[in-house]
This record gives structure tokens, C-alpha cells and sequence, in this order.
């Protein structure tokens, strides 16, 4: 948990000049002899004000190799592996330092045992952050991995999952305190709310990990959108996403937002197949949905697109037309109830990978740079999503967090631009390029290897929190 320290300036011991302490009774006394009705005090608050984080911590799926970072150098990091265990009722064994991943000061990666790997950092405001990437074995799909590792939340959404005969999705969730934790997992269909076996009260032990197979909960499912909710405890929530059918292919998924009324899905790759949009609506009503489309030359409302009927508690597959282009897009999704979306991306039949609605960036992002089974360097699919124009500024450090190199481009309010790292900037010798946009910009990373693809969005890493409003009551 984020310490946060109070912003005040006089400390105990602080000397208040007597004629200070008689001001107020000076002034009452005035106001009272002017004739004037004195009441008690109005409450009044001061205003919720940002402060720096000291501490930050993420979990990443094990059985991989695994990427940690920063934002700036900080002050010390500690990382290790939890066991995976198979049911509630087993104690864990001790956690395994991985002492690799423990330098606070550079960009680090490591081969991490089976189960979840836990990185804890403390420094103000350094931004800790990591990711996970590889290739799985061609049970699993074969396919290109690349996922940030997600930090402790209330809830995570997931749209596209299965648990049919060759389309299998498994929940990774991670307790990363020392006592137990639960969740529930609500999950829908085509056809509506699943009714699922045990899917109430799942108990992970503390410092544990556990893999929750949706087969096990709901077998012969083609697709499913699949809720997480947290009951208690510290838990984290990744899906790994596989499949042995003709499109074949694998995805770690750390989820979209929250079901929401205007949501963004960017890093939408170019093709003319292949892409499918897939949309949950948990409500009680009928959705309606308008699709717009940003684009190289502009935003424009697809043919087809403009009015999607998602009915209530339903899963709802669309694919995109050709009215969309060929060309790579950003889609800003409105309706009048709140629904959940992502695209799943099959450019070619040996990997999918999926681009995950995700808020405008309002802050930095980082963009790691040769990961393990990736070309080293990705693509970055920007959009500009406000009414004016938005500049990025990108910048490449080495491992050492020594800049190398920086670039600024400007995004064109309602046009998707896809820009070659390793041509904006110097990129060699660098580890990760850091992005911050300046003006309403929603973008991706778009990793591969030979036809193999993942996508990454860009969502800015936590440096700041809103510390406590304080209200002040009484005469």
C-alpha cells in the first residue's frame, strides 16, 4: 500500500504569538458589538490534491521471462516467486527471492519459475512497472506473448475468452499479501449469463498463486466475457488466452476497462480480415452501441457500425466490415448503457492477439524494448482522440536509465498514425522508450516475430495519487 504524507508545514513544537490566539475573539467581539448575529462555523474542506507514490508493486505470470522497470532510478526493489498451488486448502510453500529482477536503479529482466513473480518497489515517484513476454509451446497455441503485469484491483474484465475444445482461457490469480483471499467469476455467452460450477467464493492461500481453468467452471464455451471480483484479500487477475484451432495462437490479457458508456479501443493493426469486435453488456437493457473509427485520413462512423444492438447480459461478436479500411484504427465506442469491448486480432493463422479498450493517456508510458522472441523493437499505433492536435514526446534510455535518445511527433486530432520506433529515434543500445503525449492521445505496441504478433496498450504508469480531502467541521 502507497504511503501517503501529510503536505503541512508546521510541525509539534510549532510557537503561536499570543496576540495570534486572541485574534478571533478580538474579531467576534467586534462583530457582535456591530449588531450582527454570530452562528456557528460553515464545514469547510480543502480540495484532494496529488501526491508522489513511494511504493509500487505488480505481479507477473511465471514460466516466462520477465521485464521490471521504472520510470526514474529508485530507492530499492525486492522481487519474488510465488508457488502455484492447486486448490484453497493447500499451505504454500515460501516464496523464492529472484534476485535478478532486485536493482531498483536499472531496466532488469529474467527467466522466472512456474506460478507469479511479485516485484515491490519503493522510491517517490519512480514509477515502477513491469512486463512479461515470450513464446508458448505449441499446446498452448505457439503464439507471441507480451503483456504488462497488472497491480492489485477491485475487479477485471475480459471479453473473448473460451473454454471449448480448442479455444481454452485460464485465470491467473496472485495473492500477494499474507492472508487468504477470494473472488468471484461471473461470466456470459451469447445466449446470456452462464450458469456456472464453483465459480463463487474462489480462495487463493496468502502468498500463493492459483490457476482457475474456465473449462473447469463452464466447459464447451466457444466465447466468453468473464468478470473477476475481488472479495477480500491482495489479488491480482492475468488470462492467459489460447488456441489450436486453424487460427492458432496465444494471449496474456490483463483486461479492458470497466463497462462504460464512452470507452476507446486503439491499436487496431491494418488488414482487411481478422478483425472482430467483441462486446459484453452486463446490464439489464438492451445496449446500443455507435462505432467511430479513427483513421489515417480522419474519423468516420464505419457503414454498418453505426448502431449495434448488444442485448442485455449478452456476448455479442461483430466483424469488422471493409467500411472500416484496411489501414490501422483507433474505435471510439458510445452507447446509452455501459458495456465492456476489445478487438481480437487474426492478421494470420499462426497468432492472434487482442487490443484491449484503454483510457486516454494522462500520463508516461513505457514501451519496452528487446523483449525476449520480439523483433526488439515494436510499432506504435497513436491516435489523436480530442479536438486539437496532440504531440508526443518519446525518449530511449538504456538499461542504466542513461538517455539515448528523443524525439517529438505530433498526432493529428482524429487521424491514427503508425510510427517505426527505430526510425524516430535512436532505439540501439536502448531498453525501453518512455511516452508522454501532451493533448488526448490513445495508443499501442504492437510486438512481433516473423508472423507472429501481441499488442500492448498504452496506459500511463502510476507516479501520482489523489491524497485524502479533509474537511474541517465545527465552530
Amino acid at each position: 500500500m502507497s504511503r501517503i504524507e501529510s503536505g503541512g508545514r508546521a510541525g509539534r513544537g510549532t510557537r503561536v504569538p499570543r496576540w495570534l490566539l486572541a485574534l478571533p475573539v478580538l474579531v467576534t467581539a467586534a462583530i457582535a458589538a456591530a449588531g450582527l448575529v454570530v452562528g456557528p462555523a460553515e464545514p469547510s474542506s480543502t480540495p484532494a490534491r496529488e501526491v508522489r507514490l513511494d511504493r509500487g508493486s505488480y505481479a507477473c505470470p511465471g514460466g516466462l521471462s520477465t521485464t521490471a522497470g521504472q520510470l526514474s532510478p529508485g530507492d530499492e526493489a525486492t522481487a519474488r516467486s510465488l508457488p502455484l498451488v492447486t486448490s484453497d486448502s493447500v499451505d504454500a510453500p515460501d516464496a523464492r527471492s529472484v534476485d535478478a529482477l532486485a536493482d531498483p536503479r536499472t531496466w532488469r529482466s529474467a527467466t522466472t519459475p512456474e506460478g507469479s513473480t511479485v516485484v515491490s518497489q519503493s522510491g517517490r515517484g519512480t514509477g515502477a512497472v513491469g512486463f512479461v513476454s515470450g513464446r508458448l509451446a505449441k499446446d498452448d497455441g505457439g503464439g507471441l506473448v507480451v503483456a504488462g503485469c497488472p497491480s492489485v484491483a477491485d475487479d477485471a474484465w475480459f471479453t473473448g475468452l473460451g473454454s471449448g475444445s480448442k479455444h481454452q482461457s485460464t485465470l491467473l490469480l496472485t495473492n500477494t499479501a499474507d492472508t487468504p483471499a477470494a473472488v468471484d467469476v461471473e461470466l456470459w455467452n451469447t445466449q446470456g449469463v452462464v450458469d456456472a460450477i464453483d465459480n463463487d467464493g474462489i480462495v487463493v492461500p496468502a502468498g500463493a498463486s492459483r490457476r482457475v481453468r474456465l473449462a473447469d467452471l463452464a466447459a464447451g464455451e466457444r466465447q466468453l466475457a468473464v468478470h473477476v471480483v475481488r472479495l477480500r484479500g491482495a489479488l491480482t487477475v492475468s488470462a492467459l488466452d489460447t488456441s489450436t484451432a486453424v487460427f492458432q495462437g496465444s494471449e496474456i490479457s490483463t483486461g479492458s476497462v470497466d463497462p462504460a458508456r464512452t470507452q476507446w479501443v486503439p491499436g487496431v493493426v491494418a488488414g482487411e480480415k481478422g478483425r472482430t469486435l467483441v462486446l459484453v453488456n452486463p446490464g439489464d437493457t438492451t445496449a446500443r452501441v455507435s462505432v467511430t473509427a479513427f483513421g489515417a485520413k480522419g474519423r468516420f462512423v464505419p457503414e454498418g457500425l453505426s448502431d449495434l444492438k448488444v442485448r442485455a447480459g449478452r456476448l455479442r461478436q461483430v466483424v469488422l466490415p471493409r467500411t472500416v479500411g484496411s489501414g490501422a484504427v483507433a474505435l471510439r465506442l458510445t452507447s446509452d448503457e455501459p458495456v465492456a469491448a476489445s478487438v481480437r486480432l487474426e492478421p494470420d493463422t499462426d497468432d492472434f492477439a487482442r487490443a484491449e479498450s484503454a483510457p486516454v493517456l494522462d500520463g508516461t508510458a513505457a514501451v519496452p524494448l528487446g523483449l525476449d522472441e520480439t523483433k526488439g523493437v515494436p510499432d506504435l499505433i497513436l491516435s489523436g482522440v480530442g479536438r486539437r492536435s496532440a504531440t508526443v514526446r518519446l525518449v530511449s534510455y538504456d538499461a542504466a536509465m542513461k538517455k539515448v535518445d528523443e524525439a517529438t511527433v505530433t498526432v493529428e486530432a482524429g487521424r491514427t498514425d503508425v510510427l517505426d520506433l527505430a526510425d524516430e529515434l535512436t532505439t540501439k543500445g536502448a531498453a525501453v522508450v518512455l511516452v508522454r503525449g501532451a493533448g488526448d492521445v490513445v495508443g499501442a505496441a504492437t510486438y512481433a516475430s516473423g508472423s507472429r504478433i501481441a499488442s500492448v496498450p498504452l496506459v500511463a504508469t502510476p507516479v501520482t495519487a489523489l491524497g485524502p480531502r479533509v474537511r474541517v467541521v465545527g465552530p
